[in-house]
């Protein structure tokens, strides 16, 4: 009997322990930040501006870049410009995990389709076209429909988004075919 209220003592005290984190959790948050917004490390070097003593704002200044430029050599976080983000995004393009790289911002279009130039081309033994991409990007067709002219180096392909997760690539303004991202 008492073993059963020691078990249930400590149920309902991760009960209240689980929904007290979920209610901290930033996704039950009511106000909620953007996906873009800086870590909180940014916002506390930024509150030392309203500190109006020169000396205790450039203590605040120093002990903040400090902290900021330790979790960037323990890759704690990562800093980098909307033109790298976007080439990185573009190198992903086709995996799911490139809808992870966004800025998040209005101005910034979803990536939902790529042109580029084949670097080489070649059936596999299902008879389904391997293409390589100047990127590197490697796509396999994944539907058996046949273009008319067999793509080659130089090619030019634009491959974008189709329904349902799936990729449709059309090299030199033939018909489309269904492909995957390999690698």
């Amino acid at each position: 009997m008492r073993i059963v209220s020691i078990v249930s003592s400590i149920v309902g005290i991760v009960g209240l322990t689980t929904a007290g984190a979920f209610a901290a959790s930033p996704v039950f948050a009511q106000d909620k930040q953007p996906a873009n917004a800086p870590p909180g490390m940014f916002d506390d070097l930024f509150a030392c501006r309203a500190i109006a003593d020169t000396a205790q704002r450039v203590a605040c200044y120093d002990g903040k870049v400090d902290e900021i430029q330790v979790a960037v050599r323990e890759k704690r976080i990562v800093v980098t410009d909307a033109k790298k983000l976007k080439e990185a995004r573009r190198g992903l393009f086709g995996f799911s995990a490139s809808k992870l790289l966004s800025l998040g911002g209005e101005d910034e279009q979803d990536l939902d389709e790529v042109e580029t130039t084949v670097a080489s081309a070649r059936l596999n033994a299902e008879g389904q076209w391997l293409l390589t991409l100047e990127d590197g990007a490697v796509w396999r067709q994944i539907d058996l429909k046949r273009p008319i002219f067999d793509p080659k180096p130089g090619s030019k392909v634009r491959i974008r988004e189709g329904a349902l997760g799936s990729f449709l690539a059309t090299i030199d303004g033939q018909r489309a075919m269904k492909m995957r991202r390999e690698r």
